[in-house]
């Protein structure tokens, strides 16, 4: 018999009130990440880069776009 407590319904969906990741996200998680990308300076460039590119698709430089401008100045 299966003793680990249902979280979902028959249909697949979570069941209210239940977390689909109860741990949460791992402590020092957004440390690691800033330490390893130069406090995040390097994602910024590599985004710059591709909104910079002229032989990049428009869609990737709409997105590389949308991406800078929802981090710098929020989402509306």
């Amino acid at each position: 018999m299966n003793n680990t407590p249902q979280i979902r319904d028959r249909t697949g969906r979570f069941i209210a009130g239940q977390s689909g990741n109860p741990g949460g996200r791992p402590v020092g998680f957004r440390e690691q990440i800033k330490q390893s990308t130069a406090d995040g300076s390097e994602l910024v460039e590599v985004v710059l880069s591709v909104l910079r590119d002229e032989n990049a698709s428009n869609r990737e430089r709409m997105e590389a776009a949308t991406w800078l401008a929802d981090r710098g100045f929020g989402k509306p």
